[in-house]
């Protein structure tokens, strides 16, 4: 017996037991693969243009002080905390404050979980990275501030237990730079 190997060109190439696909439908199943790749890069682009309008219209309304609760969601061991109010003065933190009235410090054990949220410039710094390493981010901003009033990270879709949900309630503004709006040192 006789054995002939040649190399298959690319038409050849079956899967034993499929069928094959007229060109016109495979040109199509192509055109959908782009279609749905440039769709998820034009949303990461227009999350990215509604974050950054959004973080001008906050620096345009010069708060130099703002209190607000923080309530953060996520599978971690600080949940009893929640809401944490939070004192911020000049992009300062002064006070961490959860809701066992206890106040936090730096040298606090979850202090670096939560701190990293705890100015809206922060906050903004946070979500331009989780932009760039979330497999999924959903946020919706004050309507008056800019700020981001709630986001939700999901940085794996196929991990279980790694979301992490921020939502800022009782935002209160204590002072305006003195030279009025639109001037953020």
């Amino acid at each position: 017996m006789n054995y002939h190997f040649l190399a298959p060109s690319w038409g050849d190439i079956r899967v034993p037991g499929s069928r094959s696909y007229p060109p016109l439908l495979q040109i199509a199943a192509l055109a959908f693969v782009f279609l749905f790749l440039a769709t998820f890069s034009a949303d990461a682009d227009l999350n990215r243009s509604v974050l950054k309008s959004n973080k001008a219209k906050w620096e345009q309304a010069g708060i130099s002080a703002y209190t607000f609760k923080l309530h953060v969601i996520c599978f971690c061991g600080f949940l009893e905390l929640n809401p944490l109010s939070i004192e911020v003065k000049d992009r300062d933190i002064l006070s961490i404050t959860p809701a066992t009235r206890q106040r936090r410090s730096e040298f606090d054990s979850n202090f670096h979980l939560f701190s990293q949220y705890a100015t809206i410039d922060r906050l903004f710094g946070e979500l331009q990275s989780e932009f760039a390493a979330s497999d999924e981010v959903i946020v919706t901003y004050d309507p008056t501030y800019g700020f981001p009033a709630k986001a939700r990270f999901d940085r794996s879709k196929r991990g279980v237990d790694d979301e992490v949900t921020l939502e800022i309630t009782d935002f209160k503004v204590r002072q305006v730079f003195p030279s009025g709006l639109g001037t953020r040192p």
